[in-house]
């Protein structure tokens, strides 16, 4: 449709073209802080409350539904640091204390007991197999995960964001690139510099395949 949100420190903003709606506790949101959002394929927003430890809110155009851990959320502290939805519908949630699938209907939630290299999950994305890939944050690598089985990749810290790219390969960051080709055997890891010395908070590929990367501070590159 055309139109943009913005996650914020104080709330939410829409952007149709002209002119900014913003969206505060005023008027439902339980906390101001937006740490993530993601539109979902039926066109609701769905909202991480990052460090606010208000939960996951979804907005319907005209209201917020919010879920916490007394509704099966996996972090009693409610923190949640991203949110993504995978082919099937279902939304993830990382937060500090692990991974929450929810299906509509209820909550399954996975931590480092069942395998994930840690608790912390940062980024989420859904790759050409279908399979979820987890950035844990600066101390751990990349959990591989599809349900039944968990695979951890990398020695290296995997930074906090990572994406895929139309060759299938998974692309993450420390304070290097790295991308693992995943379509490969071997999965083996390719490590390449950055004109930086700084913490990457960002990844997109785009329509023409491009790398996009954004640093803590100094601009973007590609």
């Amino acid at each position: 449709q055309g139109i943009l949100w913005f996650g914020t420190a104080n709330g939410l903003s829409r952007f149709a073209g002209e002119q900014f709606t913003n969206y505060t506790d005023a008027d439902g949101l339980p906390g101001r802080e937006v740490r993530d959002l993601c539109t979902d394929s039926q066109g609701r927003i769905w909202l991480g409350s990052g460090y606010s430890c208000q939960g996951v809110s979804c907005f319907d155009g005209r209201q917020f539904t919010t879920y916490t851990h007394e509704d099966g959320l996996v972090d009693t502290q409610n923190i949640v640091l991203t949110v993504y939805e995978d082919r099937q519908g279902r939304m993830w949630f990382g937060t500090w204390a692990g991974l929450s699938c929810f299906d509509g209907n209820e909550f399954t939630n996975y931590t480092s007991a069942d395998g994930l290299w840690e608790n912390g999950v940062f980024d989420i994305i859904e790759d050409r197999e279908g399979q979820m890939w987890l950035a844990h944050g600066q101390m751990c690598g990349l959990s591989c995960f599809d349900e039944k089985t968990v695979t951890l990749l990398t020695d290296q810290s995997a930074g906090w964001v990572s994406t895929q790219d139309k060759k299938g390969r998974i692309w993450y960051t420390d304070r290097d690139l790295y991308v693992i080709n995943v379509d490969s055997e071997s999965s083996q890891v390719q490590q390449r510099k950055l004109p930086f010395d700084m913490a990457v908070i960002w990844l997109m590929v785009d329509s023409r395949d491009r790398l996009w990367i954004g640093p803590y501070q100094g601009g973007l590159y590609r």
